[in-house]
């Protein structure tokens, strides 16, 4: 008789975390939001090391391109919630 699996992979809560926030991962660093035409791309980190840079095709991230837009917003968040969660830097 198999024991059944008690702890989940870390790949399985990052997707449970997404999936609760209505975020798919579409790709390699790249996201969609549930029920929007939108996605999201990580694009690596800012000059200092200590920012997180993100874009969205959205038409309110390409028209003020400075600030962040709700879209990357929800998925940087819930990002920092899966890195603290698992233990990532």
């Amino acid at each position: 008789m198999e024991t059944e699996r008690l702890e989940k992979t870390n790949d399985e809560i990052e997707r449970e975390m997404l999936a609760e926030a209505g975020i798919t991962q579409v790709g390699d660093n790249e996201y969609g939001i549930d029920g929007k035409p939108y996605t999201v791309r990580f694009c690596g980190r800012t000059e200092d090391g200590f920012g997180l840079l993100w874009e969205c095709d959205c038409p309110a991230a390409k028209f003020n391109p400075d600030k962040m837009c709700k879209h990357a917003r929800l998925v940087a968040d819930v990002s920092g919630r899966i890195a603290d969660t698992l233990g990532y830097d």
